[in-house]
């Protein structure tokens, strides 16, 4: 995720913006020639090292903080990775973490615990510039990192605020918004193609009603209101329909979501 930000970035942007450069660290060699390659396009702009959290938050503005929930506790454990942050701005993409987790952590050992920190939640979009973003609420954020934060990722896409009770569900709502709908694509697929069709004009019949439906949908139509314009006495559409409703299709979908998002704040519990 933090490659595809990165890289969409620095393709939206210019050295004269609020990003003039972008430092990087990562565990391994490895990752670090992976990145380099991937972003061989702007390589002036990238500096990427390699276990080196302390250095590139201390030369730093702003900080995004994108390694896994479980591996975030060891990592501002580091020594000198809590100097480096203080009054720094931070933004955490990590799922089912909050500030105030951060900010206990960083605080350990300081007595000081003046952290700037907001959350953000973007999406795989950002690998074609169509990205969904979720911050929480600004409290006790400061403007300039309200403000930076929604510029940035706005370059890649939207952003949408939303308050902090309700930020778990929506991070995984963007995040579950292209992975599990993901699922009826390809059953579409597959039964048009069991039925004779070939899977390339069924994937792209597919792609084209989803381009038309989402744009009903921006244009203010309710999914509800779509589907009983389409499904109409004795029709095919209202016959496979009620199929999906017996097999309580939507009930899945709504489960599989509140599932995803205890599976969030069990993070922030551990």
């Amino acid at each position: 995720m933090a490659t595809w930000i990165v890289k969409n970035m620095l393709r939206n942007t210019s050295e004269a913006s609020r990003v003039s450069k972008i430092l990087a660290s990562v565990r391994t060699e490895r990752s670090a020639d992976r990145l380099r390659h991937e972003l061989r396009d702007h390589s002036k702009r990238i500096d990427i090292r390699v276990q080196d959290n302390v250095g590139v938050a201390s030369a730093s503005d702003m900080i995004m903080l994108a390694c896994k929930p479980y591996q975030v506790q060891k990592l501002l454990a580091a020594q000198g990775l809590a100097e480096a942050l203080h009054t720094k701005g931070i933004i955490s993409i990590l799922a089912g973490i909050t500030p105030r987790q951060i900010r206990e952590t960083l605080t350990k050992d300081r007595a000081d615990g003046n952290y700037d920190i907001i959350r953000a939640g973007p999406n795989v979009g950002a690998r074609v510039g169509e990205c969904m973003t979720v911050i929480s609420e600004p409290h006790d954020v400061s403007t300039k990192l309200v403000e930076d934060t929604t510029w940035l990722f706005e370059q890649i896409g939207r952003v949408t605020e939303v308050v902090e009770t309700a930020y778990d569900s929506a991070f995984v709502m963007v995040g579950s918004a292209y992975s599990l709908p993901t699922v009826a694509i390809e059953g579409l697929i597959d039964g048009a193609v069991q039925q004779g069709l070939s899977r390339a004009a069924a994937t792209d019949i597919t792609v084209q009603c989803l381009k038309g439906l989402t744009k009903m949908l921006e244009n203010g139509d309710q999914a509800a209101d779509i589907r009983n314009s389409i499904c109409t006495p004795n029709s095919v559409t209202i016959a496979g329909y009620l199929e999906l409703e017996r097999r309580a299709v939507r009930a899945a979908f709504a489960d599989s979501l509140r599932v995803a998002i205890e599976r969030t704040k069990s993070y922030g519990k551990k």
